[in-house]
């Protein structure tokens, strides 16, 4: 039976103590930036005129690029940890996929590779293709529990007797990949039974997350309220995070080759910030990282910081081991020193 618990990796360092990094931690792939439905949180819910006016770019990242990256990825002095495909898009809809997995694990020996996705795309032979590939984790965000709620909440035509069946097959086909199923509070309302006994037999974690506001152009009125308002959509704190934590330990590369030094949308990066332009290893050590990373730590939203001013993801993703804001000043100096050091 599936263990009820916030879907997110555990096992992790106090990251105050191994800062600077000489190579992420992880790094967040976006292989496509289309998606296959209209999640109504979701910045995709919006006419495609405002998606581009927002700066978002429709993309499949081609081979050449991802094995562009894949070469970069082992240019780091230590092996990436994990590669997480997700972003701004559906990754279960570029058909390379599995054998992007593939090549990861063969030729740059990464220890964890996770797909974050709707699954709506999901077939029996995509499923095998993907474990067989060595895809470790899969979370699928599933946005209702009907398809009346497909409707509502995503604008979709699902057949979810069908929908249901394929997860069902992932999880009795998995061998040693995990496979995690969440919903989001206002896409199922009142129900939360219903889900867990739904998927309690067919997924080894589950779990409700909280809807909080992610992309400044999507109205959240009608889906969050002010009594029910949180930081985070594990609704583990009760008060702000003033150092965020992600730029210290995490890239995001999309589906063109952008880079931000944090997450896909909307985050820390520069317009040459591009693995087609410059390496990851070099933008990982560059001048505009190492003075983005004092900024946060001083907690400035402006200048090269100016992303964070709307961001929520600090507080969103504030793990009790990632928490930087007691060692601020003490990390600002540590940075200082290794810059003078490396530049001798």
């Amino acid at each position: 039976m599936a263990q009820i618990s916030n879907i997110y990796h555990k096992k992790r360092v106090q990251l105050w103590t191994v800062i600077p990094l000489d190579t992420p931690f992880v790094i967040e792939v976006e292989p496509v930036s289309y998606c296959n439905i209209k999640c109504k949180y979701c910045l995709h819910s919006l006419p495609k005129k405002e998606i581009l006016d927002s700066g978002h770019k429709f993309e499949y990242m081609s081979d050449e690029l991802f094995d562009l990256m894949l070469k970069q990825i082992n240019e780091f002095p230590n092996r990436i940890k994990q590669i997480g495909f997700a972003g701004m898009g559906e990754p279960l809809l570029h058909k390379k996929l599995p054998f992007m997995i593939e090549k990861l694990k063969k030729y740059a020996g990464i220890q964890r590779i996770t797909i974050t996705t709707n699954g709506i795309a999901l077939s029996h032979q995509l499923t095998d293709d993907l474990i067989n590939a060595g895809l470790d984790h899969i979370k699928i965000s599933v946005n209702g529990i009907s398809e009346e709620d497909f409707r509502k909440n995503c604008a979709a035509e699902v057949d979810f007797d069908k929908y249901l069946e394929q997860i069902e097959y992932f999880y009795h086909h998995k061998g040693g990949a995990e496979i995690a199923c969440k919903t989001m509070d206002t896409c199922i309302g009142e129900d939360e039974n219903v889900f867990y006994e739904m998927f309690k037999n067919i997924c080894d974690t589950m779990s409700i997350e909280k809807t909080i506001k992610v992309f400044h152009e999507v109205s959240y009125d009608n889906m969050i309220s002010d009594d029910n308002k949180v930081l985070s959509r594990y609704d583990m704190r009760n008060e702000e995070v003033r150092v965020c934590a992600s730029p210290f330990f995490r890239f995001a590369v999309k589906a063109d080759g952008q880079v931000s030094a944090c997450r896909l949308y909307n985050g820390l990066t520069f317009p040459d910030f591009n693995i087609k332009n410059r390496s990851l290893f070099d933008i990982w050590n560059s001048e505009e990282r190492h003075n983005m990373l004092l900024g946060v730590l001083k907690e400035k939203t402006d200048g090269l910081n100016s992303y964070c001013k709307d961001c929520t993801l600090k507080d969103d993703f504030a793990f009790e081991s990632d928490l930087l804001d007691d060692h601020a000043e003490e990390l600002y100096n540590k940075l200082i020193r290794a810059w003078e050091e490396r530049n001798l």
